[in-house]
């Protein structure tokens, strides 16, 4: 008789997590179905529809449409669990373990685990993101559909729209930069709490015209393959799925100098990292890479290089495999 799979429940917060999201779906695209059997559970359903974030098939729920009380979601999660037979609860941060602990699943031999990006190699799957990209929209129409003029450069950040983005900067570095050229334009794809914020802070800046607040894409690889430099100012502390992806795709990056970005980083060889305090470094280099074509390209040939070598998909897979055989 065959082993039944290992069934493992990823929880997030909501959709809005997109990062997380998208990381599970490398996973599972990695994993022996036979082996390991998986389902997305979401606390709260704000956010894109996951389906359309995660190209591989996977059973995704949601507890709740709305707020709900930790304990309210905690019981239907530990409903859903008994119900699954689910032999793995893998909290992605720390609100989802909060109610996975309420839940009390541990009691029934459930482990529930939090993955720690801190500890986990970072990791991409370069071949899935060029194939993505090479399918989806082209920057023309991409152009196009923001109204945009035909001869225009980008700047563009992905991501959940927290605070810790700190799009702001972005924002501030942009209105530095148009004091030297018109040309340049600013995409914010993705969506969350802190976006009318930010919002706000483009029309107190008198550059809405020039900002594009976009909302979640299904075709993530298409609109980072579009643009000219990706730029952050995050100070989240997980390293960044998109980041590795802009390298990957040959895109220069510009990025706020943290812990999280010098893991994936090298200043001054695959990118710019800039303290974000100093908030012209972070127009001054953006302009820089916009205006030199050379260094740009030498840059990006080196990310592209370093991306494959260094953040295999590989290890991210066998370091997930080790985390699941040793709770199980």
């Amino acid at each position: 008789m065959e082993a039944a799979p290992t069934r493992i429940v990823h929880l997030v917060p909501s959709w809005e997590h997109v990062g997380a999201v998208r990381r599970i779906g490398m996973l599972a695209s990695h994993f022996e179905r036979e082996v390991y059997e998986f389902r997305v559970v979401a606390l709260s359903a704000r956010g894109p529809d996951p389906r359309t974030i995660v190209r591989t098939p996977l059973h995704c729920t949601a507890l709740a449409a709305g707020r709900r009380l930790r304990m309210t979601l905690a019981w239907r999660l530990r409903r859903l669990v008994k119900d699954w037979r689910a032999d793995v609860v893998h909290a992605w941060d720390n609100g989802a373990l909060r109610v996975a602990s309420a839940a009390r699943i541990g009691q029934r031999c459930i482990r529930v685990i939090e993955t720690g990006f801190g500890e986990l190699p970072p990791a991409i799957d370069v071949e899935q993101i060029r194939r993505e990209a090479a399918v989806g929209l082209t920057r023309e129409r991409i152009v196009a559909e923001l109204g945009l003029p035909n001869r225009v450069r980008l700047l563009g950040v992905i991501g959940r729209l927290t605070r810790d983005k700190h799009v702001t900067e972005l924002l501030w570095a942009l209105d530095q930069i148009r004091c030297v050229r018109d040309d340049v334009y600013l995409l914010v794809i993705g969506d969350g709490e802190a976006r009318p914020f930010f919002e706000r802070y483009a029309r107190l800046y008198e550059i809405v015209d020039h900002v594009r607040f976009v909302g979640w894409r299904s075709d993530v690889a298409a609109w980072i393959a579009a643009i000219d430099v990706y730029c952050s100012a995050s100070a989240e502390p997980s390293w960044s799925l998109a980041m590795l992806e802009a390298m990957a795709l040959g895109v220069p990056v510009v990025a706020g100098d943290t812990p999280a970005h010098r893991r994936v980083l090298t200043h001054g060889e695959t990118g710019f990292l800039v303290d974000i305090r100093q908030r012209s470094e972070l127009a001054r280099w953006c302009l820089r890479m916009l205006e030199d074509a050379e260094l740009a390209a030498r840059m990006t040939e080196t990310a592209r290089r370093q991306v494959a070598e260094r953040f295999p998909i590989g290890p991210f897979v066998e370091a997930h495999r080790r985390l699941y055989r040793g709770v199980v």
